[in-house]
């Protein structure tokens, strides 16, 4: 493994996939065998990667990368004194400008701040919410092992990681500030039951009324999550609850809708923020930028001149520049390091060029491949006896639907199993991930020529989560559908003369997954044996 460069240090002598890799915490850290972070997600594109993993991460598609790279060249022609002004002025342009295209630039009183990833975009939701007065602060989260594994840390003012993106070390669980944290208590509300089945909204509801009641009539305050889309796809709270709770306790109460896979209809956004809510969004996953790309989301209620927020606490210099910020934010750039994050810039950059293809895109020809992805899905799995789809919240057809950021299926979570009945548990599915990422061809096993050859396949799916109420219970692995494979399927006819002969590809590309997934459950435990290249 190679450790990330500190950001001090960074130049733009790396090659541009090298550069997109810095500027973040350890999940950025590569494998020097595979070139892959942990996830399975690459910083150069691969052209023959079957891409269904973007619920965890998405490896860099080559429009992104170009857009990364174009930038890149032109930062590296210039002197360094101008070069930081330059950067300067990127950073701003692409926060107005994925603000405007996210919102449709209806919501003009909205401030965009990017952040190093979604983690820790969680810190300034926080420290905006806290400031104006000392009182205590109950942050609740929604089914903490579904959006994330560092959040609940984060929610709490807490380091998440052993590095953070200017390249310090840090504690996992430490206080990012020692008065922030010392002020914040979370509180965490389970989406699933042991069994790992679907907790009821009403259930879930009536547990976050209890919690954000009782925590208010102790005298504190509360910053209430609304999940948009967990990694297996639910949503909660209802928004009815979370409308009734503003209503109730009025300042008392703020809300951030947790929007970090990035599935959001842009109608939506706009109904949250004209609520007054913050949102966390991120371009490294639906939207199919490099990881890690986050950013925040703020409408001129919850601003730091509303808030009262003169100053960020000193410790959060360790993972936000001031470069980050909103220019109406300027009275904040000396609480926060000069610093550059040139990686943090690039990946934004092809974020930003993922964004606009895909909403470049007509409608309709959006649609009709989102339904083929959700129709297709369940038929074609089904085939196979060793996959077992989880239950999922059904897709929403109608405008007037109380579910705010998402209407269609595109993660789909399932699990798999050795013989129909034997599930894999979590630390067997960890490895079917990397298998399926990995040519597995030259497994030292028995094969047939066809399974050898499927086994050489690149799949990238969404990493195991686990459903049930610990890592010891039941887990899924997931399929989902990213906006570059939306793109490419809607107009790339280098895949199919028309849209349908395309579809039949993404067909075929399901079906390819499915048989390796079955391949791999069955011959698990003869994969899981060492061989001279584990």
């Amino acid at each position: 493994m190679s450790a990330p460069i500190d950001a001090h240090d960074i130049t733009l002598d790396l090659d541009t996939g090298a550069l997109l890799t810095e500027g973040g915490d350890g999940r950025q850290i590569l494998d020097a065998r595979t070139g892959q972070n942990r996830y399975g997600c690459s910083f150069v594109p691969d052209a023959d990667l079957i891409a269904f993993g973007s619920c965890t991460g998405s490896t860099v598609g080559e429009r992104g990368f170009r857009a990364a790279e174009v930038l890149h060249r032109r930062l590296a022609g210039l002197p360094t004194d101008e070069r930081r002004a330059v950067v300067r002025r990127e950073f701003s342009r692409l926060r107005h400008h994925v603000g405007t295209v996210l919102t449709s630039g209806t919501e003009s009183d909205v401030d965009v701040m990017i952040t190093p990833s979604g983690t820790d975009a969680e810190l300034i939701p926080l420290a905006l919410f806290a400031a104006g007065d000392d009182a205590s602060i109950v942050n609740v989260v929604m089914g903490p092992a579904e959006v994330g594994s560092g959040t609940t840390n984060a929610a709490a003012g807490q380091a998440f990681d052993e590095i953070t993106p200017n390249g310090a070390s840090a504690l996992v669980g430490g206080d990012v500030d020692e008065s922030l944290a010392e002020r914040t208590t979370v509180r965490e509300v389970l989406l699933r039951h042991a069994d790992g089945a679907i907790r009821s909204d009403s259930d879930i509801d009536a547990e976050v009324v209890d919690i954000v009641a009782a925590a208010i009539g102790a005298g504190s305050r509360v910053l209430l999550h609304v999940v948009a889309h967990s990694k297996t796809g639910v949503h909660a709270p209802t928004l009815a609850t979370a409308t009734e709770l503003e209503e109730r306790y009025g300042d008392r109460i703020g809300v951030v809708v947790d929007a970090a896979q990035g599935r959001v209809s842009r109608r939506g956004l706009n109904i949250s923020l004209a609520r007054g809510h913050m949102v966390i969004l991120t371009g490294s996953k639906f939207f199919g930028g490099p990881p890690f790309s986050g950013a925040v989301l703020v409408p001129g209620a919850m601003s730091p001149s509303k808030r009262g927020l003169s100053a960020f606490p000193p410790g959060f210099g360790r993972y936000f520049s001031s470069a980050m910020l909103p220019e109406a934010w300027s009275g904040l750039a000396s609480s926060l390091p000069d610093e550059e994050n040139l990686g943090l810039l690039l990946r934004w950059e092809a974020a930003r060029a993922e964004i606009d293809a895909y909403y470049d895109v007509d409608q309709q020809s959006r649609l009709r491949v989102l339904r083929a992805f959700e129709s297709m899905v369940p038929s074609i799995m089904a085939d196979f006896s060793s996959l077992a789809l989880d239950e999922v919240a059904p897709p929403l057809l109608e405008d007037g639907v109380q579910r705010l950021l998402e209407s269609k299926m595109t993660v789909f979570p399932f699990a798999l199993s050795t013989d129909g009945s034997a599930r894999l548990g979590r630390e067997e599915l960890v490895d079917v991930h990397r298998w399926m990422f990995e040519d597995r061809s030259d497994a030292a096993i028995e094969l047939a020529d066809s399974e050898r050859a499927l086994l050489g396949r690149r799949i990238h799916l969404g990493q195991p989560v686990s459903v049930g109420v610990d890592r010891r219970g039941p887990a899924v692995l997931r399929i989902a559908i990213g906006a570059p494979k939306i793109v490419d399927l809607a107009t790339d006819v280098r895949l199919g003369a028309s849209l349908a002969d395309r579809l039949d590809r993404l067909a075929d590309e399901i079906t390819t997954t499915g048989r390796a997934l079955q391949l791999c459950a069955q011959r698990y435990a003869e994969l899981a044996q060492p061989s001279s290249t584990d």
